[in-house]
């Protein structure tokens, strides 16, 4: 613990894979963990916590920014500040990168 003591680190799309890896890596160096996604985050906050490390959920959907904006309000209020922030929400679906367009 350490590199990321009392830090409060906002994690998009952290109900599963990078975003959960980053969550986990994030706890483990200390900092309290917001873990945010379109599905719920109870298994990361619950991997997280399980661990020793601080963390809480939060339902959010990144493309409607009225509530991204209503939320880190929220987390304001709560934690007084974000010291991290991991924008790693997102997805792609049966797509080939030589399909895709710029």
């Amino acid at each position: 613990m350490g590199q990321f003591l009392e830090q409060i680190a906002l994690v998009t799309g952290a109900s599963r894979g990078i975003g959960r890896a980053i969550a986990e890596k994030l706890a483990a160096g200390g900092a309290t963990i917001i873990c945010a996604d379109v599905m719920d985050c109870d298994e990361t906050v619950e991997q997280i916590t399980a661990a020793g490390g601080k963390a809480e959920g939060l339902v959010l959907n990144v493309t409607d920014s009225e509530a991204a904006e209503t939320a880190v309000q929220g987390i304001a209020e709560r934690h007084g500040r974000i010291d991290i922030l991991i924008n790693n929400a997102g997805i792609t679906r049966d797509r080939l990168l030589i399909r895709m367009t710029v």
